[in-house]
């Protein structure tokens, strides 16, 4: 029987997003993997869940993540968008 390996969404706090792009950036699970905020799980890369923890003042375009429903207020008051 064979098992296949359940890729569990990858925590990333707004900080870590504050710290890592500027200002107008498109983030992607790609581009955080470039920077180094996630890694490659079993060979793929992970799906991503923003969380609130950390301040964001930045007006990022997040794309192809979900968010709770706190961080998601909290980047749309930055100016921000999530797709």
């Amino acid at each position: 029987m064979f098992t296949t390996a359940r890729v569990e969404p990858v925590a990333v706090t707004l900080g870590a997003l504050e710290k890592a792009f500027s200002a107008g950036d498109k983030v992607t699970r790609e581009t955080m993997l470039e920077k180094r905020i996630i890694k490659r799980r079993y060979g793929r890369i992970p799906k991503v869940k923003i969380l609130s923890m950390g301040e964001i003042t930045k007006k990022l375009e997040l794309i192809g993540v979900t968010a709770t429903a706190e961080a998601k207020k909290l980047i749309e008051k930055a100016g921000g968008t999530i797709n």
